[in-house]
């Protein structure tokens, strides 16, 4: 099951890029929507980033451990999570279509490994439509942020 959407932002990749890797910022916003995070690498390669992540989906307490398996200067940042037989891969991609500006392509592609995941992603192809639109509007606003500075 594959998620995606995209969005042009008003600002230049490396821009772009640098809000995408300050993992700092994204730990802190995590911790504000009562997800527990915790870094498990030296925090010196942003390359080799690897955190546990605790949080609440559906009702149910669900833990995965996510890690960085790509990570390009000013291009693309890829993340591989699982959690509950659900391999999930994040993939961020960015493009300069014209100089000054980026556009980002976001792709959210889940694997279920088990029956039980497989009934979850299932449910989630129901709702393909409304979290292709929800994710729109997350990409809308990470980028008014960011053009705002």
């Amino acid at each position: 099951m594959k998620f995606s959407n995209r969005t042009d932002i008003d600002s230049p990749p490396h821009t772009v890029f640098a809000r995408l890797a300050d993992f700092d910022r994204w730990e802190t916003a995590a911790r504000d929507r009562d997800i527990d995070i915790a870094r498990l690498d030296a925090g010196t390669d942003p390359a080799q980033a690897r955190w546990r992540v605790a949080f609440t989906f559906r009702g149910r307490g669900r833990s995965s451990e996510v890690k960085v398996i790509g990570f390009e200067q000013d291009q693309q940042i890829a993340m591989k999570g699982n959690s509950d037989g659900v391999v999930g891969v994040v993939r961020v991609e960015l493009v300069e279509p014209d100089p000054g500006r980026t556009r980002m392509h976001v792709s959210i592609d889940l694997t279920p490994e088990t029956i039980k995941a497989r009934l979850l992603v299932q449910s989630l192809k129901l709702a393909k439509t409304r979290i292709e639109q929800r994710l729109g509007k997350r990409l809308g606003k990470f980028a008014r942020r960011v053009e705002a500075g």
